[in-house]
């Protein structure tokens, strides 16, 4: 295995991203950039091998809970995946789970000189499209977020399996990206890049080259998108009073993000 000393000085790249907003898309740019995420993704580009121990820690750093164990647990997570894929600790690696939002506190105590892809997107396309597993309350990570989100929005948790999915999508928006953006305000802007995901759509070779810079590669020629989908990306369309409601919860934080209403 490797040393904890040669992980902890690593620089891993960390794909961030509110589930349900195209974080698949951090995953193509990994892949044309061979940057390797883990030895078994799944379809929507999430690091399977991250799961267990990121909701463990999302769970216990949403409660206000967390022991002191958590940079060895994560640290022996990276070093089983890259001694399973003969890679080693300064080789080029990462992954990708949009819940590491949730415990990037104990990301950044475990790899010190991680580098950071923080994809974005207005909190409108966000709110209309299907629920994640985050505003959903039947399973522990989704119950552990919607506490915390209606704690903070100062909404009645009570509330939670009445308001339509829209709501909940927009008040969990909201605190992960306060979280987002108050974690990464605290490392050397050096290595952490924010992507647009409508910039990312619209502009994929920018993109791209924003994303090879940040790993110090060099530039690459191919279309990074090949293939996506961008009607299946689509959000749904709410009434202006819901919309009206999502922008007056995710004003804050989308203007922290440099987001106005549409």
């Amino acid at each position: 295995m490797p040393e904890a000393d040669a992980l902890a000085s690593a620089s891993p790249v960390v794909l961030l991203g509110r589930g349900g907003s195209g974080t698949r898309l951090l995953s193509a740019l990994a892949a044309e950039s061979g940057l390797f995420i883990g030895n078994r993704v799944s379809d929507t580009g999430d690091s399977l091998e991250w799961v267990d121990v990121i909701y463990a820690a999302a769970i216990e750093w949403l409660s206000g809970t967390p022991d002191g164990s958590w940079p060895d647990r994560l640290r022996a997570v990276a070093a089983a995946m890259l001694v399973e894929a003969g890679r080693r600790p300064h080789d080029l690696w990462g992954w990708k789970l949009p819940e590491t939002v949730l415990a990037l506190p104990a990301v950044r105590q475990a790899f010190p000189r991680a580098r950071y892809v923080h994809l974005i997107r207005h909190p409108l396309a966000s709110a209309f499209r299907r629920s994640h597993l985050t505003s959903r309350t039947d399973n522990a990570v989704g119950r552990a977020v919607l506490a915390r989100a209606y704690a903070e929005a100062g909404r009645d948790a009570a509330l939670v399996e009445s308001d339509p999915e829209w709501l909940r999508n927009a008040i969990t928006w909201r605190l992960h990206m306060d979280l987002a953006l108050d974690a990464l305000a605290e490392v050397d802007p050096a290595r952490v890049l924010t992507i647009r995901f409508e910039d990312l759509v619209g502009a994929p070779a920018a993109a791209q080259a924003r994303f090879r810079a940040l790993l110090q590669l060099p530039q690459g020629a191919s279309d990074p998108l090949a293939g996506f989908d961008a009607a299946r990306a689509a959000s749904t369309q709410g009434t202006e009073a819901d919309a009206d409601c999502v922008w007056r919860i995710c004003a804050p934080a989308a203007r922290r993000l440099g987001y106005e209403r549409a």
